[in-house]
């Protein structure tokens, strides 16, 4: 599961720039103008922003997209028009300050634009499976043309319950110990059970109540003999519905 935030930028030589934030996601769409900077990188709250109109001053408020707890492929989509009155401008995309928790596969991209044009940048990012769910905050995007200017850009990111999903054994194959690892999406009565190839019960790693999130158990297969195993999560929520996953490994003596 992922997703993506779409965000334009309209570069012109002067005047303003305008930032337009779209999350597909959510039937809410905003509009934000925000003003231009010369040479000067700006880093103003993260909530609010705050634009003047006239002689009252109106707070845009940063908007949030959730994300799934220990997400992949989640993307961020810039896209930068050239009004520069220029026949081609280089621009830097960089992303300047993000949470610890969010991990890009690449923090800058450069690209050229001829004038009138535009082009797309995706920023591809994943979410830790250790992070509170809940949490708000924002990645920071710089954007600067070749005549040094910089603009900035924050987009608002909260963690949010992840789907149930079970991971791979690690290692696999393994002798004696492996690790197994977890997210749940809520509060809920969990089981974890070992079976061996002919489907008898071998080991409960627990049963009992976890939290929403990862979670990693350690199976010692020390007393095991050599071959296929299957580890198996049943979890168990307020509605009374069982949630089941497994899947197999190897134990190599």
């Amino acid at each position: 599961m992922y997703r993506y935030i779409a965000v334009f930028f309209i570069f012109t030589g002067l005047g303003t720039i305008k930032a337009f934030a779209q999350q597909p996601d959510s039937t809410l769409s905003v509009t934000q103008e925000v003003n231009k900077l010369l040479g000067k990188f700006r880093e103003g709250p993260e909530i609010p922003k705050e634009q003047e109109t006239g002689s009252k001053a109106v707070h845009t408020p940063l908007t949030y997209t959730k994300v799934p707890l220990g997400s992949n492929d989640n993307s961020i989509k810039l896209t930068v028009v050239n009004s520069l009155n220029s026949t081609s401008t280089r621009f830097k995309i960089r992303a300047v300050r993000k949470p610890s928790w969010v991990s890009l596969t690449s923090a800058i991209k450069k690209i050229k634009i001829k004038y009138n044009e535009q082009q797309e940048v995706t920023f591809y990012f994943s979410v830790a499976a250790n992070t509170e769910i809940g949490t708000k905050t924002a990645i920071t995007f710089s954007i600067m043309d070749r005549y040094g200017h910089k603009r900035v850009k924050k987009i608002g990111l909260q963690v949010a319950s992840p789907p149930f999903k079970l991971f791979n054994n690690y290692p696999n194959p393994f002798n004696p110990t492996t690790t197994i690892q977890y997210l749940l999406p809520a509060r809920m009565k969990v089981k974890v059970q070992v079976y061996n190839v002919i489907g008898r019960k071998v080991a409960t790693l627990i049963d009992g109540r976890q939290e929403a999130g990862k979670h990693q158990l350690r199976w010692d297969a020390s007393r095991m003999a050599s071959g296929i195993y299957f580890y198996r999560v049943i979890a168990k929520g307020k509605s009374g519905r069982s949630m089941v996953k497994q899947k197999k490994m190897m134990l190599i003596k």
